[in-house]
């Protein structure tokens, strides 16, 4: 997984990581899509400008080509009411223990809107406490620190902020806090992360990071590690030791991850790792805000491949006027560009 503040460690990849088209796309169809991107690109000038400032190029946002674009895509077009379940944190615990209820989950200690009212032995952790709606703004709350005072200010600045107006998804979730068992994570010789990247169905990577170590290490999803560096954690020493041990979790995780993304075009499935054990995590649609790179281009390829923007839920709705004639166009040009791809996966 790849943050936005190393991007340009990647930049020299570019325009080489998106695929080729080919010209079998009929002229109407084309200019339609031309249209839509010069309107979508002054219309999201901010949004346009800041992925070429990560990634180093100019993208499509109406017939995205590689990953990245398509996520872009998503914040602009997809309204799928699910992502609201999958972004908000509390609805997905509850989505993901009614679909895999052997999974374990952190347990909800408390949930309410002012944390001056949550009992005071919880303040003293250890716990986590955390937004439903929140976006990197856990707090881990040990030994009594940070005290209950501070807590309760970080509460109610958590309840006021609203995150990433960009993604639609976060902007339907009405705040809530909450506090989590803390789980004492793996870290050293094992991931405290796994991170299952899954498109239409099929797990096209699972990334594992021990954050405290600084090291991570990408799996495909039959457990294999494969070549290259994510720019999260750039440098051949900070290489995740494999072990077989390692290459179960990445399966199981894999496993795990088509049931919860089951009829998603793309979603990312977080889970933690304590005691050598898979723990829920989060369900991602909006993976890094798009800012990422994968570590390397097939898998970046692979990825774009699975990603079928005909399974959106913006493209399996009917539209009418001019957004009609822009989905028309868009499926047509998603046909044209799954016909360009071998059919054996594998091969990608």
């Amino acid at each position: 997984m790849i943050n936005s503040t190393s991007g340009s460690a990647f930049r020299r990849q570019k325009v080489c990581n998106v695929p080729r088209t080919s010209s079998r796309l009929a002229l109407h169809h084309r200019l339609v899509l031309l249209a839509a991107r010069l309107l979508l690109t002054l219309r999201h000038r901010r949004l346009v400008r800041d992925f070429r400032r990560v990634h180093g190029y100019l993208p499509d946002p109406a017939r995205p080509r590689s990953y990245v674009e398509k996520i872009l895509w998503r914040k602009l077009f997809d309204r799928n009411p699910r992502f609201v379940t999958f972004t908000d944190k509390l609805a997905a615990k509850a989505y993901t223990a009614e679909r895999l209820p052997e999974l374990p989950l952190p347990v909800t200690l408390w949930t309410g809107k002012r944390l001056e009212e949550a009992p005071a032995a919880l303040l003293a952790g250890p716990i986590v406490l955390k937004a439903n709606n929140g976006c990197g703004t856990n707090v881990i709350v040990e030994d009594g620190k940070p005290g209950a005072e501070e807590l309760v200010a970080r509460g109610r600045e958590l309840m006021a902020a609203r995150w990433r107006r960009d993604e639609w998804a976060y902007g339907q979730i009405e705040p809530t806090l909450f506090l989590e068992q803390w789980l004492p994570l793996d870290t050293g010789t094992m991931p405290m992360d796994i991170k299952v990247y899954i498109a239409c169905g099929i797990p096209a990577n699972v990334w594992t990071a021990d954050r405290k170590g600084q090291r991570s290490l990408t799996l495909d999803p039959e457990g294999n590690p494969v070549p290259g560096r994510d720019s999260g954690y750039p440098r051949e020493d900070q290489a995740l030791p494999f072990s077989p041990q390692l290459g179960a979790l990445a399966r199981e995780a894999a496993a795990l991850a088509r049931v919860l993304a089951e009829g998603i075009d793309f979603l990312r499935v977080d889970f933690l790792v304590s005691g050598g054990r898979l723990y829920a995590g989060e369900l991602t649609v909006y993976s890094s805000s798009g800012t990422e790179r994968l570590a390397n281009r097939q898998l970046e390829q692979r990825l774009t491949h699975l990603w079928d923007l005909r399974e959106s839920h913006f493209l399996r709705q009917r539209h009418g006027g001019l957004k009609g004639l822009y989905a028309h166009a868009l499926r047509a040009a998603e046909s044209d560009r799954m016909n360009g791809h071998p059919q054996d996966i594998s091969a990608i």
